[in-house]
């Protein structure tokens, strides 16, 4: 399951549906614009993390106090290394919890070209993994 709104969202999912086939795709940039701890997130669900996104997110300070968080525009999807996901924590909390899986960057920043924003998020997450 992907892209549920808040951590209460999941638990009720996994009370609802226990079979340890069925878990997430983890992605921390939609934690992130939810201000949800996507590290506490890590370590509660960790059994259930399958797979991982590589995709952060930039939050927009100055639109976000003028804007507030119920309008659009305030944050945007990006590349990784140009966000808030703090990637080597983020990494550091998945193999903690023995999470030795697949990192799929997820390109949905519109300020690079398709290959250049893979390229460029190889590149930095290359320092981590």
């Amino acid at each position: 399951a992907t892209n549920m709104q808040g951590l209460e969202h999941w638990k009720c999912m996994f009370d609802a549906i226990p079979h340890e086939n069925f878990g997430l795709n983890f992605d921390p940039s939609h934690l992130i614009w939810q201000g949800i701890d996507y590290i506490a997130a890590v370590h509660h669900f960790g059994k259930r993390i399958f797979h991982t996104h590589a995709k952060d997110t930039e939050i927009r300070e100055d639109k976000l106090r003028w804007l507030g968080n119920q309008a659009h525009g305030w944050w945007r999807y990006v590349i990784p290394g140009f966000g808030a996901v703090r990637w080597g924590e983020y990494i550091g909390a998945l193999r903690a919890i023995g999470y030795d899986g697949v990192l799929s960057i997820e390109h949905e920043d519109s300020a690079f070209g398709r290959e250049e924003g893979f390229l460029a998020g190889k590149r930095y997450l290359s320092q981590f993994v």
